[in-house]
């Protein structure tokens, strides 16, 4: 929640909060703001002779946003409590960093192209830029390169999860791409019917569980779970033939949980039965679910 309070006169003055949200004549006011939503509030100041006027005798406004915005690719690693952030402006170099993260200073090189992300258990770290995938250490020195195809830089799905195992979505298309040497398998795709042209609205419409063995996918026909465990073939062990789930992602810490929006209404479910668990009453919308659910305790 957020409280927005002010400096009470110590004439009796008559308060408003963006017109409508609030009024009388105390000096708080509590709302729900979203995760880097930015929220507008005017204050409006009434003598008590005018407190039915449209306009008020004073006003003052300002802009309100929870979080810090930056100019650089970063990823949060749960296990290690830690952040790993992209430097470079092409290099793709990696740094750690716990709290409070660099500022935005492009001088400093933190203006970088390479797209990165890190699997919850710390193991693996792994940045993409275009048809290259590159693979980090856990003491953030280069590995090794993987070949793959064309990413979208600002691809609309990608994760790493504990297995190694580098997802990314590629039109319509699921590509997983292994990052251990010596594995039985180098990479496995498959089609779903997922929207070709995903928007804001299709953010979060892809999930892994955090072990590899489960793909979450809510496309055009509705939803389904796919075990992918043996990365050789994609079973469908979940149907869901309704379009009424709103967004979807893994738990961060338990591969057998899902955070759901469906109709509305935040949910956690069971993977890959999805039998409802609980409902979690919290505001959010799709767009900014992924930053929620990461964040949740059960």
């Amino acid at each position: 929640s957020c409280k927005v309070s002010w400096t009470k006169s110590p004439l009796k003055l008559y308060y408003t909060i963006n017109d409508t949200q609030y009024k009388g004549y105390g000096n708080e006011y509590k709302t729900s703001i979203l995760l880097s939503e930015n929220m507008y509030f005017s204050l409006g100041i009434f003598s008590p002779d005018n407190i039915n006027k449209t306009y008020s005798n004073y006003s003052v406004s300002t802009y309100f946003n929870l979080g810090t915005v930056t100019n650089y690719f970063m990823c949060y690693c749960l296990e290690k409590d830690k952040f790993y952030i992209s430097k470079d402006f092409e290099l793709p170099n990696i740094l750690s960093s716990g709290l409070p993260l660099p500022s935005s200073d492009t001088d400093a090189g933190y203006k970088a192209k390479v797209n990165i992300n890190c699997s919850p258990n710390g193991k693996y770290i792994a940045g993409f830029l275009y048809s290259q995938i590159y693979v980090y250490n856990e003491n953030l020195s280069l590995s090794k390169k993987i070949v793959a195809d064309e990413i979208p830089n600002y691809s609309p799905y990608y994760s790493l999860t504990n297995d190694g195992a580098f997802t990314y979505l590629l039109g319509t298309k699921i590509v997983m791409k292994n990052l251990n040497s010596g594995a039985d398998w180098d990479s496995f795709s498959f089609n779903t019917d997922s929207d070709p042209n995903p928007n804001a609205v299709y953010f979060s419409v892809i999930a892994n569980s955090i072990d590899g063995k489960y793909i979450c996918v809510r496309g055009m026909n509705g939803f389904c779970i796919y075990d992918v465990s043996d990365h050789k073939t994609a079973k469908v062990v979940y149907n869901h033939a309704v379009n009424d789930i709103g967004a979807v992602i893994a738990h961060p810490t338990n591969p057998a949980l899902l955070y759901v929006k469906q109709n509305g209404i935040m949910q956690l479910r069971s993977c890959p039965s999805f039998d409802l668990i609980k409902t979690i009453d919290i505001p959010i919308d799709d767009y900014y679910f992924s930053t929620f659910a990461s964040s949740l305790i059960t």
